[in-house]
């Protein structure tokens, strides 16, 4: 999978997901009625958002790999969505742009002041689609 120029499992990368949590949400309006329970109404599609929990070792990984997270934190400050590629049987889907909403780091077994194991969570939320469907018009 990759987010941009960013691609997870990469060998220089080290940021291999360990799991893909989705969830997806509905929107509704509510409606209240007199003596009755309030209707619901769809107003569309909610928030689609990615989790992506993952470990990094850089015994195994190679120190480069420490500064992976660094390099998501900066397309991240870009503050503009990414366009997100999911690899399904050496095929690339495009499933449109997501943006970085949170990056969390946990760095544990430290020896010499150096994280032994990072554990991380990337969360992501897709943007309009609007986008997206210019690209191919």
């Amino acid at each position: 999978m990759s987010l941009g120029n960013f691609v997870f499992g990469y060998k220089g990368t080290g940021t291999a997901y360990q799991q893909l949590i989705r969830t997806t949400t509905q929107d509704y309006v509510k409606s209240a009625r007199i003596g009755q329970r309030a209707s619901n109404q769809s107003t569309g599609p909610g928030d689609d958002v990615l989790e992506l929990p993952g470990i990094i070792s850089p015994e195994i990984c190679g120190k480069e790999s420490t500064l992976s997270l660094t390099k998501l934190r900066a397309l991240q400050a870009t503050g503009q969505a990414q366009f997100l590629i999911l690899i399904n049987n050496s095929r690339g889907d495009i499933a449109g742009k997501w943006l970085i909403l949170e990056i969390r780091e946990t760095q544990s077994e430290l020896l010499g002041n150096l994280p032994q194991k990072i554990e991380f969570t990337v969360r992501l939320r897709r943007d309009a689609d609007d986008t997206t469907r210019a690209m191919y018009q």
